[in-house]
């Protein structure tokens, strides 16, 4: 686990994380002994009030204080143990590569963890645009976030070629601020409103009966039940019991073996079901049912 403890003016060194010699959930004394634990690999890139570090580190452990800077440590090379504690967010348990570790600005932490390589990037909170806040970034934790580790690379490549000051950095730096703000608002949405009324359920299951020859998408369930798509996605998920996308394809199928009971070819039936290549479907079918379009006709018709 990669921490920062940066000051104004970053020094290399300043990014090596301190490892105690007692136990790292231990209570700590002004007489804890510590020793820093260098990265086996590593290269910094700072500038513009943010700072980036791509590292192989060693299994380390420690208590951190917390900078002034927002941390994010997105993992390359995942490891088979990572204990971290701040505040009052605990994650224990294996860290996956693409889950990002985010860690707000001043907020001291203890942490322990497996040899790991990662991609760390420390943002000053001045950066933030109008409209943006981190009251709740320590919500966050840990984060698993297709958008955001895309940014945070995109953010390396753009360091390495042009340094980390140029306009395109700024608004990718902007842009990874802004999204940690909308999944910290998620966060309390789902708390607050996780579900689904009856009558609003009952509208999205009907319109997606009546449009399953169309290109039905989560949004537009979504914009059916007045919800945003990843509380929509996760609401839908609790009421019936699997993604959006999965019941859909459930209902098509069931549509199809209906349509080819009473004898319709399968093109004919692939484009009632909102497939316009036979083949496509004909996999998705084979996937979800177990045979072929018609096999499984065949097998009706002799029973």
């Amino acid at each position: 686990m990669i921490h920062y403890n940066i000051a104004s003016t970053p020094k290399p060194d300043a990014f090596t994380p301190k490892r105690e010699t007692s136990r790292v959930m231990s209570e700590s004394s002004a007489a804890d002994q510590v020793r820093r634990a260098a990265p086996t690999d590593g290269r910094i890139i700072s500038g513009g009030g943010a700072v980036l570090v791509q590292a192989r580190y060693p299994a380390h452990e420690g208590r951190y204080e917390g900078g002034g800077l927002l941390r994010l440590a997105l993992c390359l090379e995942g490891a088979e143990r990572l204990t971290y504690r701040c505040g009052d967010m605990r994650i224990e348990g294996p860290w996956r590569a693409g889950q990002i570790v985010v860690t707000p600005p001043d907020a001291p932490l203890e942490s322990r963890c497996d040899a790991v390589a990662t991609l760390g990037l420390a943002l000053d909170p001045a950066l933030l645009g109008q409209g943006v806040s981190l009251q709740s970034v320590e919500r966050l934790g840990l984060v698993e976030d297709e958008l955001l580790s895309s940014v945070m690379r995109a953010l390396w490549c753009e360091a390495e070629a042009h340094g980390a000051s140029s306009a395109f950095f700024q608004h990718g730096a902007e842009l990874v601020l802004r999204r940690l703000d909308e999944l910290s608002g998620r966060s309390m949405v789902r708390s607050v409103q996780p579900r689904l009324s009856p009558e609003r359920l009952s509208h999205v299951l009907d319109w997606v009966e009546s449009h399953l020859d169309s290109d039905i998408t989560v949004g537009g369930m979504a914009a059916q039940a007045g919800r945003e798509i990843s509380g929509f996605a996760r609401a839908f998920k609790t009421d019936i019991g699997c993604t959006p996308y999965a019941y859909i394809t459930r209902r098509r199928m069931v549509r199809a073996q209906a349509l080819l009971r009473s004898g319709e070819s399968v093109a004919r039936t692939a484009c009632a079901c909102g497939y316009a290549n036979p083949a496509q479907f004909s996999i998705a079918f084979r996937r979800l049912i177990g045979a072929s379009p018609t096999v499984w006709r065949a097998r009706s018709e002799a029973r």
